[in-house]
């Protein structure tokens, strides 16, 4: 867009997801309702024998004019969204936009991978210099969007100074006057190389997978809506052709770090035509769609659509005095110089209708607009942009799902009725870890999977060591190490099947070594939430472990040593910490009456760090070193504990529906113990704990649970789950004593949750050991 201002902050309602960690199967809601109607549950769809699939690249490729996936045509319904990858955005505001994106149907977004001396988490501070509670932000967009099936377009720089953007290098940089400069002189394009080179070669904390390497990642833009007007180059002759060099250079130089993905320049689709009647289409803006993305390195056309900014641009239906071209016809020219003239495909990344010409013109215009892109083969499209209700619409451009919503939402039937080609069939296309701990969790997704117009019936998984398990998003962890094919069966309500197989290592955990996974909000205050491997201790001691490995989940997430009053945390606590990015901490309570107090450092340490806790007498010392041999004393605190203490490891993820997964090594002081583990505090996804072969408590396999929940499940929402037939199966949530719609209604709303998911012996009602909307469905038919 040519025009964004700084919006007021507003704070999001969190909302419920749909697709969480843990071992267990998914089903999208907005599917399910599609499949049983608004006033019946009916029967689970049937499967029909698998057909071989031919291996998946997992990369959005292109063929002439299309994207395809494997070979096969691949349409993308998007949207822009820059408030997710904001330098003042929170995680909470990721989980809730990827949620209604995946509510809506939308499987690509358009965001920033750039931001130039901002404050908050900006990712590039300084010039040079960068800030890593930033790129752990777009850690977890990556991660996240890879979670639900969502491609991703990442802009690496910006012609506005939204995010500081190329004025901010006109800024640092001496001897660069201009935009002129900062794409002709070498300063200029250093400086860009090096931002390129830090995002495309970095590796994803969460996922350990680098950019450049990401599936999830469909496109690289060049740059947002670049321009070089002829006011802004003083030092140029031909600003169009210093701008066509640039992106000829740059996008070179991206081919020559990453040859997995697509790279397109980001820009409006403007013309430069020697008799142009319009600035749309004169030399103005120093941009020519033809020519540029003629460029052998780009892969695909990039153009925009904003009639409210641009004279001469006009409204079907609204056409003005002075208007030149209507948007159909903009759309129609572009798709037809991209497919016929240049040969690759086309993708409108941003428009809409500002919210000054009301409502019901801007979705009669965006119901056109979508048609005719339906009708010339638009590749992707991206309206600018869908956001959450609460967001403030600051520049008439935020589309929200109450008004527009229902606009999208029906685009992607199309797009996905489209996607496969003439043959038809669904795309299997699994995302799986490529190596794993014995005993770890890992999550196996279908997300990316395509139904070629068909609605899905089932997603299968064998898991290549016996087991099985059912859902879009499963987890599973493996007993023993090796080689295992793990593979990935997608079922059409039409019958049609396909098959993806992917390998995955399973590593083992050394002697005296432990792999701990955690979920929790945070071990702080009155909120105390935590997996805790540990065994028993009397009187003073001295212990150390080494944080080896720590995958981030939140910059807050803690893992460290900890003494417990008792196994619910209400009473003392001491522990000394580390998190991914804000340094240790010494975490201390010092009796059931006092709040669990986070003493942060806020140094620049973190793993691998080595760490060590001492008590004496009533009080408890955090130290760290770097080399296990020199250490540093941290802080030092009063605690109210008995004689004897729960002593172990910790960890917590600091967000409430993903697990932590923290190795510890030299830890023989545990291992030699009988230990066990269990979750503290009411967290949604239960944790584990796993040993390295050859310490006594429970071999590979890690030791005993202590937290099974008695004979009671766990709390589901404000529910508490009863069985009241006898079997065994909680078909009571309300508490009337009996099954009712009621209770069907809520088993449906949190069927995804981990709560549930996590417990199939409470809520398996088909028998198949794993839970899903077909329980719901056998939990209804029952009354």
């Amino acid at each position: 867009m040519t025009e964004k201002h700084e919006p007021t902050r507003q704070t999001d309602e969190p909302t419920t997801e749909t697709t969480t960690n843990g071992q267990y199967g998914t089903t999208r809601r907005r599917d399910f309702l599609k499949t049983v109607g608004a006033g019946a549950l009916v029967g689970t769809l049937g499967t029909t024998t698998a057909s071989a699939a031919p291996e998946m690249t997992d990369f959005v490729e292109t063929d002439g004019t299309d994207f395809v996936l494997n070979g096969r045509p691949i349409y993308f319904n998007g949207t822009n969204n820059f408030w997710i990858s904001d330098n003042h955005a929170d995680r909470q505001r990721v989980d809730d936009l990827i949620e209604l994106f995946d509510e809506l149907g939308v499987d690509m977004l358009r965001t920033w991978a750039h931001c130039a001396g901002g404050d908050g988490h900006c990712i590039q501070p300084e010039l040079g210099v960068y800030d890593e509670a930033g790129l752990q932000h777009l850690d977890y967009i990556v991660a996240k969007a890879k979670q639900h099936g969502i491609r991703l377009v990442f802009g690496l720089a910006d012609n506005w100074d939204h995010d500081g953007g190329i004025p901010q290098y006109i800024e640092w940089i001496d001897d660069l006057e201009d935009r002129g400069d900062f794409y002709t002189t070498e300063a200029g394009r250093e400086a860009y190389r090096n931002h390129v080179e830090t995002i495309l070669t970095r590796t994803n904390t969460i996922t350990g997978i680098e950019y450049r390497n990401e599936p999830a990642i469909a496109m690289w833009e060049l740059c947002n809506e670049p321009r070089l007007e002829s006011d802004d180059a003083a030092n140029v002759d031909d600003p169009q052709a210093a701008l066509h060099d640039w992106f000829a250079d740059m996008s070179a130089y991206i081919k020559e770090l990453d040859s997995n993905h697509l790279v397109s320049t980001g820009s409006e689709g403007f013309y430069t035509e020697p008799d142009g009647e319009n600035w749309m289409y004169d030399d103005w803006t120093g941009s020519d769609y033809v020519e540029n993305h003629s460029i052998e390195t780009i892969d695909a056309c990039s153009f925009h659509m904003y009639p409210h900014w641009w004279p001469g641009l006009g409204i079907e239906g609204h056409f003005e005095e002075d208007d030149f071209v209507t948007c159909v016809e903009w759309i129609q020219q572009h798709v037809v110089d991209a497919h016929e003239e240049i040969g690759k495909p086309a993708y409108c990344g941003e428009f809409n209708v500002n919210a000054e010409q009301g409502l019901a013109v801007r979705n009669e215009a965006l119901e056109r607009w979508y048609d005719t892109f339906d009708e010339y083969d638009v590749d992707a499209t991206l309206p600018w942009q869908l956001v959450l209700e609460d967001t403030d619409d600051h520049d008439g451009f935020q589309i929200y799902p109450s008004e527009s919503g229902h606009i999208v939402e029906s685009y992607g039937d199309v797009v996905a009725a489209k996607t496969g080609g003439t043959d038809g069939g669904p795309i299997a296309d699994a995302v799986s870890p490529e190596t794993l701990r014995v005993g770890e969790t890992g999550e196996f997704s279908a997300a990316y999977s395509t139904s070629g117009g068909q609605r899905t019936a089932s997603y299968e998984w064998a898991f290549g060591d016996g087991s099985t398990a059912t859902g879009e998003l499963v987890g599973h962890a493996f007993d023993d190490t090796g080689e295992y094919e793990v593979t990935l069966t997608v079922t059409d309500d039409g019958g049609a099947s396909a098959t993806n197989t992917e390998a995955v290592t399973v590593e083992g955990i050394p002697e005296n070594s432990f792999v701990v996974e955690g979920a929790g909000r945070q071990v702080h205050e009155d909120t105390n939430e935590f997996h805790v491997a540990y065994g028993t201790q009397t009187g003073d001691f001295v212990v150390e472990a080494k944080v080896a490995t720590m995958n981030s989940t939140d910059p807050s997430a803690q893992a460290g040593i900890v003494a417990l009053a008792d196994l619910e945390a209400d009473g003392a606590i001491g522990g000394v910490a580390v998190s991914p990015s804000e340094g240790t901490e010494l975490v201390r309570a010092y009796d059931e009456t006092t709040a669990t107090w986070r003493q942060r450092l806020r140094d620049d340490r973190a793993p691998p760090l080595w760490l060590r806790l001492e008590r004496t007498g009533d009080v408890v010392t955090g130290y760290a070193s770097e080399d296990g041999e020199n250490w540093t004393e941290l802080e030092s605190g009063q605690v109210d504990f008995d004689e004897e203490v729960f002593l172990g490891l910790f960890v917590s993820s600091n967000s409430a529906g993903d697990r932590c997964t923290v190795q510890f090594d030299d830890v023989a002081w545990l291992a030699a113990q009988d230990w066990a583990h269990t979750d503290v505090g009411a967290v949604e996804v239960p944790g584990n704990a796993t040993a390295g072969i050859g310490e006594a408590g429970g071999g590979g396999g890690g030791g005993e649970n202590g937290d099974d929940n008695g004979d009671e499940p766990p709390t589901v929402g404000d529910y508490e789950p009863t069985d009241t037939t006898g079997d065994g199966l909680s078909n009571d949530f309300t508490g009337s004593g009996q099954t009712t719609t009621t209770d069907v209604n809520v088993f449906f709303e949190h069927v995804d949750d981990p709560a549930v998911t996590e417990y199939p012996q409470y809520y398996d009602f088909d028998g198949n050991g794993q839970v899903s909307i077909t329980d719901v469905v056998e939990l209804f038919e029952s009354i």
